[in-house]
C-alpha cells in the first residue's frame, strides 16, 4: 500500500493539517483552516466542529465571543477567500504572488471572534484578559496557563449553584402551576439570567413564611413579551391579533394567562422604539470607534400608502463603510415628491439625525436624471447642503443594466421595453410542461472562437462564486455551462421579468435559447435570442460580475469599452447601441475616480508608474462636481486620464498617499499601500444595499402599523433580527 508523504498532505499556503488547536494561544486564521481541513472536507458539520473547538479556546481565555451564527459566517468568508485563490494556484503572475502574500498575512493574524468592545461583557472584562486579547491581536507573545485553578474552582461552584437553583425552581414550578403562577416567555439567555439571579429571591421566599407564599401564588400573571419575541413576530409579519392566538395557545398549555391583543400591540410598539434607539446608538459607536468613512446609498420607489394618501414615494437611505462589515439602514421615509430637491432634503435630514454629516465621503446612486442633474439633481444639491464635494460613485450594476437594455432594444426593437414582455410571459406559462431533459447547448460558431473573452469570463465567475446567490448565481451557472458547451442538469423556475429586472431578462434569454426545441418561437424571435445569448456569454456576464470591484473599475470600464467596439465584428447593431449608451456613463474614467486603479492587481507596474508621474504634474484643479471622462477612450490609457485631482478619492476615503513616494515595485511591502488597498477593495460601488432596503419597505409598507414613526422603528427591528438571525434557507 502506498504511503502518503508530507508533501502530498500539505495544504496550499498552509503547511500540514492540524490535529488539535493549541490551548495556550488564541487560534489564527491559518490554525482554523488547518484544523478544518484536518476533518477532510469543508462540510457544514465539519465547520460546526471546528467552531466548537475555537470557542472552547476563547472560553478558556475568559473572553466573550460573537454569536455562533456570526462566527460561522466569518469562517465561511475566510474559507471562500482561500478556496478562490486555491482554485487558481497554478497561476503565478506578479499579481497572483501579491494576492498570495496578502492572503498569508491575513491568515497569520488572529481569527478574531471577540464580542464588540461596546458590549457589557467586554466592558466588564478583567484587565489581564483585555491585555491578553490585545497581545493576541498584535505580537502574540503571551500564552495562557495550562491549568487555571481559580477559574476551574469558580466554574465548579457556579455549576453547583445553578444545578441547585434549577432543582429548587423545578420543585416550586410543579407546586405552583395549579395555583396560576407566572411563566415568562423568555429567550435562552434570559432564562439563564433568571436562574443566576434567583438565589436572593430564594432566601427571601424561604424566610417569608407560608402567608406571603400563598399571597404570591394567588396572583395569576401573564406571558411576558421580550424584545426578541417581538422582533421575531415582526420579521414573520405576525399581526397582534395573530400573535394573540399563538400566545393564548402557549399560555393554555402552561396553565397561565395570555396578554390581550391591545396589550400585545402596545408592548410591541414600545419594544420597537427601544430597538430603534439602540440601533442608532450602537452604529454611531461603531463608526466612532473605527473612525469610519461612510458611503451614502439611496433609492426610491412608488408604493401604496394609506387610503387618504394613495401612492407615496419612499426613499431608502442606507450607509456602508469600507471599515465596517455589512450595511446599515438609516430610514425609509415618505417623500412629498420624487424630485432631486425632495430627495436631497430628506437625505440631509436623515444623516444629520444620525450625526453622520461629517462622516459621509461618497454617494452611491442610480444614474437617473433626478440624481445626476447638474443643477437640480440630488447629488449636486446634497453636496451644496453639506458644503463640500463628495465622491460620486454611480451604481455600476445600474450602468450595466442600461447597457443590456440598449442591446435588447437593438435586437428586439421595443418588444422588450414594456413592463411585461409577452415573449417572457409565454415562456413562463409554458415552463411547467417543458421536458427539462431536452435542453440543448447554446450552439453558435462564434462561441468556438474568442478564447480570451471566454477565459476572462470564467475567471470572473469563479472569483464571484463565494459571494454570489439567488438569480446572480443562476446567471453565473448558465453562462459557465454555455462556455463549456454543457447543458445544465437542473433549471430553476422562471421568476419575475418586469422592466426593472434586467438580470432576469438575461436569464430568460439563455433559458429560452437552451429550450428552443421545446418552446415555439417565431422566425424573428429565435435569431434575436441567439444574438443576445452570444452577447451575454462573451461580453455582458463578465462585466456584470466584475462590477462590484472598485479598484478594478477604471480598467474594467476601459476594457469593456474596447470590447464593445470590437464586438461590431460579431453584431454591429448591438455594438453601436451599447457603445452609445456606455459613453454617457464613464463615471469611473473621470479624473476623480481613476486613481482607484492604483490599488488594482490588474493594472501593470509600468502603467501605475506612469500614473504616479502624472500625479506629480501641477495643474489647476477642476472645481466641478466631477470631471468629464474622455468621449472616445479607444486609444486612451489610464495614465492619460490622471491629473492631480485624481488624489481627491484619497482625501475623501482618508487614504495615506505616502506610498506614492516609493517605487511601485515596493508597494506590496508598504503598510500605507496595503491599508489603502484593503479600504478600496471594500468600497461599495453598487447600489444593491439600497435595493435590499426597498424590498424591505415593499414587504412592510402596509402591514403591522399605520403610524409612520412606528413603521421606521419596525424596519430597524426587522433589519436587526435578520442580521443577528440569518435565514438558514
Amino acid at each position: 500500500m502506498a504511503r502518503s508523504t508530507r508533501k502530498q498532505t500539505e495544504l496550499f499556503l498552509l503547511a500540514q493539517p492540524l490535529e488539535a488547536l493549541s490551548q495556550i494561544v488564541l487560534p489564527t486564521g491559518e490554525d482554523v483552516l488547518r484544523r478544518l481541513f484536518c476533518h477532510g472536507s469543508n462540510s457544514k458539520d465539519n465547520r460546526k466542529a471546528v467552531i466548537d473547538d475555537v470557542v472552547r479556546v476563547w472560553e478558556r481565555a475568559h473572553i466573550p465571543v460573537f454569536p455562533l451564527r456570526s462566527i460561522m459566517k466569518k469562517l465561511e468568508t475566510l474559507v471562500g477567500k482561500y478556496e478562490v485563490r486555491k482554485k487558481a494556484k497554478k497561476r503565478q503572475s506578479e499579481g497572483d504572488k501579491v494576492s498570495d502574500a496578502l492572503l498569508q498575512g491575513h491568515l497569520a493574524s488572529l481569527f478574531d471572534i471577540a464580542a464588540p468592545a461596546t458590549s457589557s461583557s467586554m466592558i466588564h472584562l478583567k484587565q489581564k484578559d483585555k491585555d491578553f486579547l490585545d497581545d493576541q491581536r498584535g505580537q502574540r507573545k503571551m500564552v495562557m496557563s495550562t491549568v487555571d485553578k481559580e477559574s476551574m474552582a469558580k466554574e465548579s461552584r457556579k455549576h453547583e449553584r445553578l444545578a441547585a437553583e434549577r432543582r429548587r425552581k423545578e420543585k416550586e414550578l410543579a407546586e405552583t402551576l395549579e395555583r396560576g403562577e407566572m411563566i415568562e416567555l423568555l429567550t435562552g439567555s434570559s432564562a439563564t439570567a433568571e436562574c443566576a439571579d434567583s438565589s436572593t429571591s430564594s432566601s427571601d421566599t424561604n424566610s417569608s413564611g407560608r402567608g406571603s407564599a400563598a399571597a404570591s401564588a394567588s396572583r395569576p400573571k401573564r406571558l411576558k413579551i421580550t424584545k426578541e419575541v417581538a422582533a421575531a413576530a415582526d420579521r414573520v409579519k405576525l399581526t397582534s391579533r395573530g400573535a394573540h392566538h399563538v400566545f393564548s395557545a402557549i399560555a393554555a398549555d402552561q396553565g397561565v394567562l395570555s396578554p390581550t391583543t391591545m396589550s400585545i400591540r402596545r408592548h410591541r410598539k414600545v419594544l420597537r422604539k427601544e430597538t430603534a434607539e439602540a440601533a442608532v446608538k450602537d452604529y454611531r459607536n461603531q463608526v466612532q470607534e473605527h473612525d469610519s468613512v461612510l458611503i451614502l446609498h439611496w433609492d426610491g420607489k412608488l408604493l401604496p400608502g394609506s387610503e387618504s394618501q394613495g401612492h407615496v414615494d419612499r426613499l431608502a437611505i442606507v450607509v456602508t463603510s469600507p471599515s465596517l462589515e455589512g450595511e446599515k439602514l438609516l430610514a425609509i421615509p415618505a417623500l412629498p415628491s420624487g424630485t432631486g430637491e425632495a430627495m436631497a432634503s430628506k437625505v440631509e435630514e436623515t444623516i444629520r439625525h444620525w450625526k453622520f454629516e461629517d462622516r459621509v465621503g461618497g454617494l452611491c446612486f442610480d444614474t437617473t436624471a433626478s440624481n445626476t442633474g447638474v443643477h437640480a439633481g440630488c447629488c449636486t444639491l446634497l453636496e451644496q447642503k453639506l458644503g463640500r464635494p463628495l465622491l460620486n460613485l454611480a451604481c455600476r450594476h445600474h450602468v450595466m443594466e442600461l447597457i443590456l437594455a440598449s442591446a435588447f432594444k437593438a435586437t428586439f426593437g421595443n418588444a422588450t421595453s414594456g413592463p411585461d414582455v409577452q415573449l417572457f410571459k409565454r415562456f413562463q406559462k409554458k415552463w411547467p410542461t417543458l421536458i427539462k431533459a431536452n435542453a440543448t447547448i447554446i450552439n453558435d460558431p462564434r462561441l468556438a472562437d474568442h478564447h480570451e473573452w471566454k477565459r476572462t469570463t470564467l475567471e470572473a465567475l469563479a472569483k464571484a462564486a463565494a459571494t454570489t446567490r439567488d438569480d446572480y448565481k443562476e446567471l453565473a451557472e448558465l453562462t459557465a455551462k454555455a462556455i463549456k458547451g454543457e447543458v445544465p442538469t437542473t433549471c430553476r423556475k422562471p421568476g419575475a421579468h418586469h422592466y426593472a429586472r434586467w438580470m432576469a431578462k438575461a436569464i430568460y434569454t439563455l433559458k429560452m435559447t437552451m429550450f428552443k426545441n421545446e418552446f415555439e418561437l417565431t422566425p424573428r424571435e429565435l435569431p434575436s435570442l441567439q444574438e443576445m445569448s452570444v452577447f451575454i456569454i462573451l461580453i455582458y456576464a463578465r462585466a456584470w460580475f466584475e462590477a462590484p470591484l472598485a479598484a478594478d473599475a477604471p480598467l474594467n470600464d476601459l476594457t469593456l469599452f474596447h470590447d464593445l467596439h470590437k464586438y461590431r465584428d460579431l453584431n454591429s447593431k448591438i455594438s453601436e447601441a451599447t457603445v452609445k449608451t456606455f459613453k454617457r456613463h464613464f463615471w469611473y474614467l473621470g479624473t476623480d475616480l481613476v486613481g482607484l486603479a492604483l490599488f488594482s492587481d490588474k493594472v501593470t507596474i509600468e502603467e501605475k508608474t506612469k500614473m504616479v508621474e502624472k500625479l506629480a504634474i501641477d495643474k489647476d484643479l477642476d472645481k466641478k462636481r466631477w470631471t468629464t471622462a474622455p468621449q472616445d477612450p479607444s486609444s486612451v490609457t489610464l495614465s492619460d486620464l490622471v491629473t492631480k485631482e485624481s488624489l481627491f478619492s484619497f482625501t475623501e476615503l482618508k487614504l495615506d498617499a505616502s506610498f506614492l513616494q516609493s517605487p511601485v515595485l515596493s508597494w506590496k511591502e508598504n503598510e500605507a499601500y496595503n491599508q489603502g488597498k484593503e479600504t478600496v477593495q471594500h468600497l461599495a460601488v453598487t447600489n444593491d444595499p439600497a435595493e435590499r432596503a426597498i424590498k424591505l419597505i415593499t414587504d412592510y409598507s402596509q402591514i403591522l402599523t399605520k403610524d409612520e414613526s412606528d413603521r421606521q422603528a419596525l424596519l430597524q427591528a426587522v433589519e436587526r433580527h435578520r442580521r443577528l438571525n440569518l435565514n438558514p434557507n
